[in-house]
């Protein structure tokens, strides 16, 4: 039909838009000054800084001087501690002067010291005013309680029994025991002998070859036992005997002693030659014999203690033996006394005598001993 009009059904997703070539902007018609412009119109376009106020700006100076004073400050305290640790090391450099003994003994306030008593051995010296002073190393505390005395009477307190003791016990005891099994039925009339005049007289008449042995053995243990004794004497009271010491000093001692009953012994023999009384004084230096064994049997548990005993016990036990020396001493004067009467000597040759033989003998020692100043 000619005047009819066909309708076409048009879908939407049937329709392309179409552009175009001419109008799509081809990149090789950009150029590159036409980038650098959109780029810095791009950055100047965006705004990267803030604004502050005024009142913004005063808080932050005022931070800024703050923390200027506070370093100046920490600056300032801290030279003022170190002028003051300066000035506290020149003040103990001026009051005390270090030298090779000095010893800082302040060990027990450290933790974990290996050896905390090492120091117990070292002789301090007594001051004349203790307080708490700043040493240049430790700051040690001192009392007035604890004072330390470097003289005679504390250094002697110290216990003081070396090895070689051991020995000298071990030779007396053998000898001891070698007495008791062969000659023991002489010990107890030694012993008696001290109080019982007539008993040494016995033992004086009925001398024989057992007796003689018996006699040599106790001798020389009073040798032996003497001799430890002025040891630990001289060792006590911090006595000085021509500078020796140790065993050195125990032998020297030894053969002095031996050397003085010697000694004694040749003077009684000559004496009684040259006076025509050689039986007087025969039993005079058997009475002395007497007292000296019977002085070496009680020296020896008094010795044997000093050694080895507790050091708070060694002043009590000393004196004990010198308690025990002097009563067999003064016995011994009283009984030689009464043998010259007996025998009817004068009274001023017993005096004589005893003086010559007894008295100045003991004097002259302790002189050479303990100078007199």
């Amino acid at each position: 039909m000619a005047g009819e009009v066909q309708i076409t059904n048009i879908l939407p997703q049937d329709t392309v838009r179409i552009i175009k070539d001419d109008s799509l902007s081809h990149s090789d018609s950009i150029t590159p000054a036409q980038v650098q412009q959109e780029d810095s119109i791009a950055s100047d376009s965006t705004d990267t800084f803030r604004k502050y106020s005024l009142n913004e700006i005063d808080s932050i100076l005022q931070k800024g001087e703050l923390r200027s004073k506070i370093i100046d400050s920490i600056q300032k305290s801290t030279e003022e501690k170190q002028k003051l640790i300066i000035g506290k090391v020149q003040e103990a450099e001026s009051q005390f002067k270090f030298d090779s003994n000095h010893i800082i003994y302040a060990f027990d306030t450290l933790q974990n010291w290996p050896v905390p008593n090492f120091l117990i051995q070292i002789q301090k010296e007594i001051q004349d005013t203790l307080s708490k002073k700043t040493d240049f190393f430790i700051h040690e505390s001192i009392t007035a309680d604890e004072t330390y005395l470097d003289h005679p009477a504390r250094v002697g307190k110290e216990k003081f029994s070396p090895d070689w003791f051991l020995i000298v016990f071990l030779l007396i005891f053998i000898q001891l025991a070698r007495v008791k099994l062969f000659y023991g039925k002489f010990i107890t009339p030694i012993v008696t002998s001290l109080i019982n005049y007539q008993t040494a007289h016995t033992l004086f008449r009925n001398k024989n070859v057992q007796y003689q042995r018996a006699s040599r053995g106790l001798s020389t243990i009073f040798f032996f036992i003497l001799s430890l004794f002025l040891f630990q004497v001289f060792h006590y009271f911090h006595l000085n005997f021509f500078y020796f010491s140790g065993i050195y000093l125990f032998l020297i001692l030894l053969v002095l002693i031996i050397g003085w009953y010697g000694l004694k012994f040749l003077v009684c023999k000559l004496t009684g030659g040259f006076s025509q009384t050689s039986i007087l004084f025969d039993e005079y230096f058997h009475t002395i014999s007497l007292f000296t064994k019977s002085m070496g049997l009680f020296l020896i548990p008094v010795t044997i203690t000093i050694a080895y005993v507790n050091t708070s016990l060694t002043s009590g036990f000393v004196y004990a033996g010198f308690f025990l020396i002097f009563i067999i001493y003064l016995l011994r004067i009283f009984r030689l006394f009464g043998l010259f009467i007996s025998k009817n000597v004068s009274v001023f040759y017993c005096i004589l005598y005893l003086c010559a033989l007894e008295i100045l003998p003991i004097l002259i020692l302790i002189r050479l001993v303990v100078p007199i100043n």
